[in-house]
């Protein structure tokens, strides 16, 4: 299940089974010529239960006194303060005579300012510089020849865990569900969000899972998938969910600092469920269960995966278009050739053209308004490159939309 545990890294006995699973799982393929590396976890909780990031301190706290954790948090509190009660006390609005009595309280206050935050985040730090070493010197003891793969970070983590990750990790591994906008053909904050993260841990980055379900799914037996559990945005159609697939893998493999990504995954979660604890049940394949491939998908996967080399060394055409008056100009304002449909609609009509524009190049493109009523407005929609045909870094310009008044008062 993701996101409902976190080893305690203080336990001496979390040394020992580090080194004991490395040992069972890493040394057996120390020379295997076809494995990457290894994946530490997937999606440990490392906010805790309340999702800030000193959650993972809140947790501690709430253990009994017996608990190697609690007892960490209470010596790196200890530290911080310099073992000044008072200070700990202003700083959480509590009432302690000595740090001694932490270990029995189970109850976390909050932090009332900002020295208290990094009271509570040295903790968090602590704990993620002796999760990623531990994990990561077993594995180098019994396998120095793979990747060390990160722990795939459920969309997010504290700061800390980032730059422990960095430290001591060869990629550093999140899996995101961002939302998409297929008007615009792009990925709500993706670009921000990993560019942010990598400035923390300066490793390359894998996301390791990403997914977009749609509603119209059926397994083999033609009955619906409820896509009721699960992460990701729901589209309506399997074309949708095709568009998706390659704005995301496009715009990942953009990023110079992302060196692979993972579809999550290969087959349908069942209509019922996977199980009575784990009830997802969505169209997350390229397959369903039955093994038959969903065919926009898979085509469109097939296609945009071959342009993954040119899109990560910018080798790429830029598309945009612009609507003026009667007529629509398309510039290519990339590195490469283009070869491309325009597709525009007027008033709901549509006409596709082929155009081919070397690059920095543009064409001007006039549109027939004659045959409209001379009282009707004129609207005028201009896709680029609607079937996904040209490798591009950026897709937010290849749409453009006008308005005209009656033709009467259009030139052209």
């Amino acid at each position: 299940m993701p996101k409902v545990h976190f080893p305690d890294v203080f336990d001496p006995r979390f040394e020992r089974f580090c080194d004991l699973r490395a040992k069972q799982r890493c040394a057996p393929n120390k020379d295997d010529p076809w494995l990457l590396g290894y994946f530490l976890d997937n999606e440990l909780e490392w906010w805790g239960k309340s999702g800030r990031p000193w959650g993972m301190a809140e947790e501690a706290w709430k253990k009994p006194a017996d608990r190697a954790c609690k007892q960490a948090l209470v010596r790196i509190l200890r530290e911080f303060y310099r073992g000044d009660i008072k200070a700990f006390n202003a700083d959480f609005g509590a009432n302690f005579s000595q740090f001694d009595e932490l270990l029995t309280s189970q109850t976390p206050p909050q932090p009332l300012n900002e020295r208290g935050q990094k009271a509570l985040m040295a903790f968090v730090r602590e704990a993620a510089e002796r999760y990623f070493r531990i994990t990561a010197q077993a594995i180098r003891k019994y396998d120095p020849n793979h990747l060390n793969l990160g722990c795939r970070f459920a969309g997010d983590a504290p700061e800390p865990a980032w730059e422990m990750a960095g430290k001591y990790c060869d990629i550093v591994t999140v899996n995101l569900y961002p939302r998409i906008d297929l008007e615009r053909g792009v990925v709500s904050g993706i670009e921000e969000h990993l560019r942010k993260r990598y400035e923390l841990c300066r490793k390359p980055i894998i996301v390791t899972e990403w997914s977009f379900p749609a509603l119209d799914a059926k397994d083999s037996q033609g009955r619906p998938l409820p896509c009721k559990h699960g992460a990701g945005m729901r589209v309506d159609t399997q074309e949708q969910r095709a568009r998706c697939y390659a704005i995301m893998q496009r715009t990942l493999s953009s990023l110079p600092f992302i060196v692979g990504s993972h579809y999550f995954m290969w087959v349908d979660e069942p209509a019922l469920g996977i199980s009575s604890t784990f009830p997802e049940d969505s169209n997350y394949g390229l397959v369903n269960e039955a093994d038959e491939p969903y065919p926009e998908l898979t085509a469109m996967a097939t296609k945009v995966n071959t342009q993954m080399v040119a899109l990560h060394g910018g080798m790429t055409a830029e598309l945009s278009a612009a609507v003026e008056k009667a007529t629509v100009t398309v510039r290519n304002s990339g590195k490469v050739a283009a070869t491309f449909t325009l597709a525009v609609w007027v008033n709901g009509k549509r006409t596709d053209q082929r155009i081919t524009l070397k690059p920095n190049t543009s064409r001007v493109v006039r549109l027939k308004v004659n045959q409209l009523p001379k009282n009707e407005a004129i609207y005028i929609r201009a896709v680029c490159d609607p079937e996904d045909e040209v490798p591009e870094q950026n897709e937010a310009d290849n749409v453009a939309e006008a308005v005209l008044p009656p033709k009467g008062q259009v030139d052209g």
